[in-house]
């Protein structure tokens, strides 16, 4: 049990609200793989089928 003059922890999971995204590829701020402005509008995706 805590001491009265203790702070208590909080519990509970962190929210991501305010968290600047960062892709980690281009370094840019505020996008993701799908959106980032850097990203060849002309790159071939390759799928095999197994």
């Amino acid at each position: 049990m805590k001491d009265k003059d203790e702070i208590r922890k909080k519990i509970g999971k962190l929210t991501r609200k305010g968290v600047q995204m960062t892709f980690a590829l281009c370094k840019g701020k505020g996008h993701n793989k799908k959106s980032c402005p850097t990203r060849s509008t002309n790159e071939v995706s390759v799928h095999t089928i197994i």
